[in-house]
């Protein structure tokens, strides 16, 4: 089976560790490490090693060595309970029911409604949760008049997320905001600066969400410049000032338009001029599947540097299983220094190692502001290295 070697600690920072299977061998290791764990399959004996002797953890399917039985009762009719804070056996030959035990070990019946509950119980229960998830569980005959005070909300504007709503509630709240959502009171001319002063309500006052339609363009201070088309809009009962009144544009003053009637299938725009008003087709296309086409014999550039024809630079190594690694323990380090490999003075170096054999393994690496490479690891041995910047 192919593996890749792991030449420093995996750290899953708390992740899980999915659909593992632990290491099948068909005898014990020759010389395991302390913790080391492993399945004999041969013995079928999930097993590890503690430091000094091969324990076995689990052995196929047969528990029975791993309950531990109590003495038999003396007669029929009796039953071997283990209560107390000694667990010691107790017994119990007082009928049929169920078995409670007290601090000190004593073994009794238990009462019904005091401590448990029976189907036709009158018990209160006080925070409890019933789970009527699932197909066919139901809980039945529940009216308004069965919650609280506090969980029904008096008003929907002021409900909060732990109180119900009833129909009514609902229906008042709808019936008042239809009602609130505005008149149309008729035309307005603009041109005097001035703002409305009669409304469609009750000899003429002034009602929330009254609007009117601009017929004649104008300036009204702190409102703004009305159009032909727009829509003045009262925002409070008995508005007056400019603040209590906003506006709906018809007309977009600084709309944004394109210098052609027609444009090109998923190209993206590009501004044309420096009004920021007018929008171009560009020569760059991004289909539906999100691929980023550039015409070509043009250049793709970051920062202004092209990256489709800028070459990629690279510094290789090898080095062996003793001499060329620092450190008198675990775990060891080679350092590449940045004057060394001249790639970059960042951290934007990718590091690829691989042992005397061509496989990849991996490595703890780590590159520091001048550029510094140091590969580390927990055990010595030979093999290369591509720095590639």
């Amino acid at each position: 089976m192919a593996a890749k070697k792991f030449m420093v600690n995996l750290d899953l920072n708390l992740n899980e560790l999915l659909n593992v299977v632990i290491q099948k061998l068909a005898s014990d290791p020759v010389s395991p490490i302390e913790g080391q764990f492993w399945f004999n399959s041969t013995s079928k004996q999930l097993k590890y090693f503690d430091g000094s002797s091969v324990a076995t953890i689990a052995e196929g399917d047969d528990l029975t060595n791993a309950i531990l039985r109590a003495t038999a009762a003396s007669e029929a009719g009796e039953l071997l309970v283990s209560a107390g804070a000694d667990r010691s056996t107790k017994t119990y030959d007082g009928g049929a029911g169920i078995l409670k035990s007290s601090a000190t070990g004593v073994i009794s019946a238990a009462v019904a409604g005091t401590d448990y509950l029976t189907a036709d119980s009158t018990n209160t229960l006080t925070n409890k949760t019933f789970d009527a998830n699932g197909t066919g569980n139901s809980l039945s005959n529940i009216e308004v008049a069965d919650f609280a005070a506090s969980a029904l909300a008096t008003d929907v504007a002021t409900a909060t997320s732990s109180q119900f709503v009833t129909g009514e509630k609902i229906k008042t709240y709808v019936d008042a905001a239809v009602a609130g959502l505005g008149q149309l009171v008729g035309s307005f001319d603009a041109s005097s600066g001035l703002l409305p002063t009669a409304g469609s309500g009750l000899e003429g006052a002034i009602m929330a969400g009254d609007y009117w339609r601009i017929s004649v363009g104008g300036t009204i201070t702190d409102v703004g410049v009305l159009e032909v088309g727009d829509a003045l809009i009262a925002r409070v009962n008995a508005a007056a000032d400019p603040g209590e009144f906003f506006v709906l544009q018809a007309n977009l003053v600084d709309a944004v338009t394109s210098v052609s009637a027609t444009s090109t299938d998923n190209a993206l725009p590009r501004f044309d001029g420096t009004n920021g008003k007018i929008i171009q087709n560009s020569l760059v296309t991004i289909d539906d599947n999100g691929s980023v086409n550039i015409p070509s014999g043009q250049a793709y550039l970051v920062n202004g540097v092209d990256i489709l024809t800028a070459n990629a630079r690279k510094y290789a190594l090898t080095f062996n299983d003793s001499t060329d690694w620092d450190g008198v323990a675990a775990p060891y380090s080679i350092a590449v220094l940045g004057t060394t490999h001249g790639l970059t003075a960042s951290a934007a170096v990718s590091v690829t190692v691989r042992d005397s054999s061509g496989a990849e393994v991996e490595v703890d690496t780590t590159v520091n502001g001048s550029g510094d490479v140091t590969l580390i690891s927990n055990a010595k041995f030979a093999g290369s290295a591509v720095l590639i910047g």
